[in-house]
């Protein structure tokens, strides 16, 4: 039997949806998870589930005991794996690389997006690439970027392209607005009680990077805001509590609805249906899952011209782009998208997306 080992954070839907898909693309993979996060949220599917991570909140405390409990695995341990899967490259993972390498045939550091495109310690992130032996990005851009910062680190590796999947959008497609209530959706009664206006999400996490704060000036400076609600998704990216004090107190005098648990996956399909306007402007991205769910509910996208949705772009898909964050203001105003551009948006997004048509790639990653 083929073993494939992912190291990942368990509370993402991303993880959990890739491991499920991977055992039932391949019944004869068995596939382990060690967990980069305290588990959460959501079922783990996994064949076997290591956790390192002790009940403490103690930072510097948690990474040793991390460290602790990684060593004494290792060693304890026979198992040997075809290929590893380090999910969002972590320089705190630089002291376990050559262990984990050991372990398999195929050590594969899978980039995000943040963790290439923000990370301040390039000269460490260098040299768990050159641990490596397959470097995983999720689109051109990215590769772009990891070309132009690490050429040293690259020789003799090999690079590839896949995305996830998402669920998301089978769910879409199945979840109707009627389906809602209390007791399936923590935040029905929040959106429904505004089902008179227009739904405009901002961002997707808590990360000062959405830059909610510049977003919420030109809109109180450029919109009626009186025919909106302002719905801002803090279930995670939680940097510190105090930012996200400063939108709560930013949004004063709008119609606001902040959503700060979990949310499981009925809740993620209700709230991209539930949208109509969704704003995506973070200071870098790689491919964000989050609008193309959102394109895929037939929602009108606004993001930045900075962000290089090459593959969205090449596939003229519908979505507005804005120089500067100050025109946003002046955009809300404008018609959502007919049904045309909808059903294109749709099927582009389908195309690209569904587990189905990128599940092989990640069940191939590292394979000789």
């Amino acid at each position: 039997m083929n073993k494939k080992l992912l190291l990942g954070n368990p509370n993402s839907i991303f993880i959990r949806e890739m491991i499920s898909e991977l055992k039932k693309l391949n019944q004869n993979l068995q596939v382990d998870l060690i967990l980069s996060k305290r588990h959460q949220v959501g079922k783990i599917s996994a064949d076997n589930v290591y956790n390192f991570i002790p009940d403490s909140e103690v930072s510097l405390y948690k990474l040793f005991a991390f460290y602790f409990s990684f060593y004494k695995w290792f060693f304890s341990s026979n198992s040997k794996y075809k290929s590893i899967d380090v999910h969002f490259v972590n320089i705190y993972y630089l002291p376990i690389l050559p262990l984990l390498k050991l372990k398999c045939e195929s050590l594969n550091l899978v980039f995000w997006g943040s963790d290439l495109l923000r990370c301040k310690y390039q000269k460490l992130l260098g040299v768990m690439i050159g641990m490596a032996d397959v470097i995983n990005i999720s689109s051109e851009n990215m590769k772009r970027e990891l070309v132009s910062k690490f050429s040293n680190s690259l020789k003799g590796k090999q690079i590839t392209i896949n995305r996830f999947g998402s669920l998301s959008l089978d769910l879409v497609d199945k979840v109707n607005k009627a389906d809602a209530n209390n007791d399936n959706c923590y935040f029905y009664e929040s959106l429904n009680k505004f089902d008179n206006k227009t739904i405009v999400t901002i961002g997707y996490n808590a990360s000062r990077a959405q830059q909610h704060l510049k977003v919420i000036k030109t809109i109180k400076d450029k919109c009626h805001v009186d025919s909106y609600v302002f719905v801002f998704p803090f279930t995670y990216g939680v940097e510190d509590s105090s930012y996200i004090n400063e939108i709560k107190a930013a949004t004063e005098g709008l119609n606001v609805v902040f959503l700060e648990e979990y949310m499981t996956d009925f809740e993620i399909a209700y709230l991209r249906i539930k949208t109509d306007i969704f704003i995506q402007v973070q200071i870098t991205d790689a491919f964000s899952m989050s609008m193309q769910e959102h394109m895929y509910a037939g929602n009108r996208v606004i993001t930045g011209s900075w962000l290089k949705y090459d593959e969205l772009s090449s596939e003229r898909t519908v979505f507005e782009q804005v120089d500067s964050i100050d025109e946003i203001g002046g955009l809300l105003d404008r018609p959502l998208l007919s049904v045309d551009e909808k059903n294109h948006n749709r099927n582009i997004i389908h195309k690209l997306s569904n587990w189905t048509s990128v599940i092989d790639g990640w069940e191939r990653l590292g394979r000789k």
